[in-house]
């Protein structure tokens, strides 16, 4: 990943992200491949409801990239990351906002995240940055 921080405490939160992204990003990845392949349980520390929603949103993700042409392959594999991909940005966001050593509300950070599993590469971004 790569993360770009501003704000008077903005490197403190690149360096969290840098340290603490992928590992929730791998924890939740492989939460949510055990709740879609046995049963819609909580992911990571998540409730049931909050799982259920997860779940919600990779099928409505999985119809939505079927429709602009994608195999169910493809569709099952963007929408799986997607979701992984959006949880351990939320489930990040929340921790930096109440550590108290860090002002999250005047600093940030942008993040580019990206993935490679075989000849697959997908990329996740939040704020401005961005890769092609």
């Amino acid at each position: 990943g790569v993360f770009d921080g501003h704000g008077p405490d903005g490197h403190l939160v690149a360096w969290n992200v840098r340290d603490y992204l992928p590992l929730k990003l791998v924890s939740n990845c492989q939460a949510l491949r055990h709740a879609t392949k046995d049963s819609i349980e909580a992911l990571h520390d998540r409730d049931a409801e909050s799982s259920r929603e997860a779940i919600s949103r990779m099928n409505g993700e999985q119809k939505k990239a079927k429709e602009e042409g994608c195999s169910v392959k493809e569709s099952r594999v963007f929408a799986f990351w997607k979701e992984s991909i959006l949880s351990a940005y939320e489930m990040m966001d929340k921790e930096l906002g109440v550590k108290p050593n860090i002002d999250s509300f005047r600093s940030g950070t942008t993040a580019l995240t990206l993935i490679k599993q075989g000849q697959e590469v997908i990329l996740g971004n939040v704020g401005d940055s961005r890769a092609v």
